[in-house]
């Protein structure tokens, strides 16, 4: 704190807010250059930088639409940011432009299409134009009356053809240095250092007198601003309404969920030798209880019969392959007695990630818990109820498939008999992202089956994989019960009776006996 700091009174807020300054800071150039780039069609001026320290050349979607790019194919990459300690995975399509020179002469580039490649750069100070030893100078980059504006890069050209416009000649002054380019001088170093000086301001607001409610607010919102959330007007966020366009289809009767990948995920293994030891570690143990062992196999039996999981007679595919080990999990019921956890976690080794460090982990798109609960002590009579095996209504595209591939016997009453390889075809209890996937399908069969209720259902009923709903008299709460059996709120496409949602719960007794279905 600066202790000759002069107290700033505040008429409005009646608060004291102490200013401090720190220090001096110097703004440094970067190459960069405003030039005219080319398709086979169209044409455009572009935002360059240009940076021996990417290996490769990026352009902004943005501006592959303006120039009505074709893709020319894909390429897989791996990515590092700075600072960062791996890399990841990602295809990129490709295209290509053609860079004007001064002499007009074409500069093929090969581009890698992407959304962004860089936070907006402070422009080139038109003060610039003052120094000696860049006067008479063609600039890449012109001073122009708007260089106070923020300069977005649309255009970045890497190593990989930086030397095929960047000349020999370098002019050296006080201030940046100037490099002949194809494409007129490129500047890059500090600038000169002048009499302004750029300050750090530290505020402090120390309220001295009680403020309005909405000051108050005002003020809570702005100490919380960058810590909070922002809340979408519509309850869904953006990479959920993206998802449910993009990767869940409706096909053959029910909906098929593709896996929400990240971004710059590592590359996965396959997970072979692991999930093989780990799968004969779990037939050892099971073999000392044969009763525990046949009942394990029948529930994979079961998921066969059902279509859940299928076999896969081809041990290699045109998809990434990764093996997932399972074990079983003993519970108090005479009908189940074991249940069946499979690991997506596992990793091969230390370095190498796991499945589920390959997917996104959003959490699912929740109604407001707390308005749920007091909706619910707000009436007499309450219902819930959950939909039946949720997960596995949901089907696992086919490119996804083999991401979730295990062993199990060939013949679950022989220990010693040969393993067989088999993969899910619905949405696996297990992955970091089923949640997700669940609350996005349900939320992508409400708005697709537009009625009065589904509005009712989707302003704050589901939370999770079930429903709510509540009421002051048992007829009414018999007719919602009606409505939710003839309403297409499971994820199975629906019926006129959805089958999908069995079991109720209440909190009466007498509307206990009506909730028979």
């Amino acid at each position: 704190m600066n202790p000759e700091a002069i107290p700033f009174k505040s008429a409005m807020t009646n608060s004291a807010i102490l200013h401090t300054a720190s220090h001096e800071r110097t703004n440094v150039l970067l190459k960069t250059a405003v030039a005219e780039v080319l398709s086979q069609s169209h044409s455009s001026s572009a935002n360059i930088l240009l940076d021996e320290g990417a290996q490769r050349s990026f352009i902004t979607e943005d501006l592959a639409r303006v120039l009505h790019l074709p893709v020319t194919g894909h390429d897989t990459i791996s990515l590092a940011s700075f600072g960062g300690m791996s890399q990841g995975v990602r295809s990129i399509p490709t295209s290509e432009i053609y860079l004007k020179s001064e002499t007009r002469d074409l500069i093929k580039l090969e581009v890698l299409v992407v959304p962004t490649i860089a936070v907006p750069l402070q422009n080139i100070p038109t003060e610039i134009r003052h120094l000696d030893y860049l006067r008479g100078l063609k600039l890449a980059h012109p001073l122009t009356e708007h260089n106070n504006d923020l300069f977005e890069i649309s255009l970045l050209v890497g190593a990989d053809y930086y030397w095929d416009i960047v000349e020999d000649r370098v002019i050296r002054g006080n201030g940046p240095t100037a490099v002949k380019s194809k494409i007129g001088y490129l500047l890059s170093g500090p600038l000169p250092v002048s009499g302004h000086r750029t300050t750090d301001l530290h505020m402090l607001n120390v309220i001295s007198a009680p403020p309005s409610t909405f000051e108050m607010e005002k003020f809570w919102q702005l100490e919380s601003m960058g810590i909070s959330s922002e809340e979408s007007t519509d309850g869904t966020s953006g990479n959920l309404q993206e998802y449910m366009c993009n990767s869940i289809s409706f096909e053959d009767g029910r909906y098929v969920a593709k896996l929400p990948w990240r971004d710059y995920h590592p590359t996965l293994p396959t997970n072979y030798d692991i999930c093989k030891r780990r799968t004969e570690a779990t037939i050892r143990r099971l073999s000392q209880e044969p009763e525990v062992l046949k009942t394990y196999g029948e529930i994979i039996a079961d998921q066969l019969k059902g279509g859940v999981i299928e076999k896969v007679d081809q041990q290699e595919d045109e998809h990434t392959v990764h093996y997932i080990p399972h074990h079983g999990v003993k519970k108090d019921s005479v009908t189940t007695p074991i249940r069946i956890v499979y690991d997506c976690s596992c990793r091969q080794s230390r370095d190498q990630p796991s499945l589920n460090d390959c997917l996104m982990s959003a959490p699912p798109e929740l109604n407001d818990l707390t308005g749920i609960l007091l909706r619910f002590r707000m009436h007499k009579y309450a219902v819930a109820t959950d939909i039946e095996k949720a997960f596995l209504q949901i089907g696992l595209h086919e490119s996804d498939r083999d991401v979730t591939r295990f062993l199990w016997l060939s013949d679950p009453s022989d220990p010693c008999s040969p393993l067989t390889t088999y993969r899910f075809r619905t949405i696996l209890f297990g992955a970091t992202c089923s949640p997700f996937i669940l609350g996005a399908t349900i939320r992508k069969n409400l708005e697709l089956n537009s009625s009065e209720w589904h509005v009712v259902i989707r302003r704050g009923s589901i939370h999770f994989q079930g429903f709510r709903d509540h009421a002051d008299d048992v007829k009414k709460s018999r007719r919602t019960v009606e409505k939710v059996n003839h309403t297409e709120i499971g994820v199975n496409g629906g019926s006129d009776r959805c089958p999908s949602v069995p079991t109720y719960h209440t909190t009466d007794r007498t509307l206990r006996c009506v909730l028979v279905v």
